[in-house]
């Protein structure tokens, strides 16, 4: 994480709510503590083939919790046969 990006999460955090507290070693401190795990963090994705987030999105966009497929309207398209009256099941 680049020292912009660690500004823009602390703005962010205390948009949100959430003051981090000003210590002259914050950056040094955190970045020992992401040593700490980040690297099982990584393999674990790798093996899961899963992608990790950025620390800071450069989109905004709703969280998950915050939509839903209802959302959405979806027109399906008309089919042939029940266009002339017939109805079809499957």
């Amino acid at each position: 994480m680049s020292s912009e990006q660690l500004s823009l999460l602390r703005e962010r955090l205390t948009a949100g709510g959430l003051g981090l507290r000003d210590r002259p070693d914050f950056e040094e401190r955190l970045t020992e503590l992401r040593r700490m795990y980040e690297p099982y963090v990584v393999a674990l994705a790798h093996y899961l083939a899963v992608p990790l987030p950025p620390w800071v999105r450069e989109v905004e966009r709703p969280d998950n919790w915050q939509t839903s497929a209802w959302d959405r309207v979806v027109k399906l398209p008309a089919r042939g046969r029940a266009a002339s009256g017939e109805e079809e099941h499957f």
